[in-house]
């Protein structure tokens, strides 16, 4: 799907993107930039997907340290504002022929 960047704690850091929706995403922390402390549920993190230029505000739902030292996040966008741009941003990324 690609990249997003998140932001915890005011530290920007670079993830591939998993699953994407216009009320969620899945995102994968690579190791080598795994956040010292894994963020809990409910703990407030931005996210900036690859095309879109704006911030979006979420909410984390789980984290989870894999085997391999990543950090899998699943984030929800609450604001009903936000997730109409997510969804815009998804039809633009995902149009054929673009």
């Amino acid at each position: 799907m690609g990249k997003a960047t998140i932001q915890l704690d005011g530290v920007e850091i670079e993830t591939e993107l998993g699953n994407c929706s216009a009320r969620g995403v899945r995102v994968i922390v690579p190791a080598a930039l795994a956040p010292e402390k894994v963020p809990e549920a409910n703990d407030t993190i931005l996210v900036r997907m690859l095309l879109a230029t704006r911030w979006f505000t979420g909410v984390c739902i789980y984290a989870t340290s894999e085997q391999d030292g990543s950090v899998c996040i699943g984030i929800f966008f609450p604001n009903p504002y936000e997730q109409n741009h997510i969804q815009h941003w998804l039809y633009k990324a995902l149009k054929p022929g673009r």
